[in-house]
């Protein structure tokens, strides 16, 4: 969920805690689930080259 939600979508979440808030976010495959492409896709670039180097090694 790292980087899916944008800050609008957190600022208007009920809860005071980040628990809170993220426990209020839809699931990854629920209907509504719409994840911020501006937080959400360098995000999971960042994962994924993480995860390739770590597995490939550095070049």
């Amino acid at each position: 969920m790292v980087g899916t939600v944008g800050p609008a979508a957190w600022s208007r979440s009920p809860g005071a805690t980040a628990v809170e808030k993220m426990a209020a976010q839809p699931a990854n495959h629920a209907p509504d689930f719409a994840p911020d492409a501006r937080t959400a896709l360098p995000a999971g670039v960042r994962a994924l080259t993480g995860a390739a180097l770590a597995r490939l090694g550095r070049p």
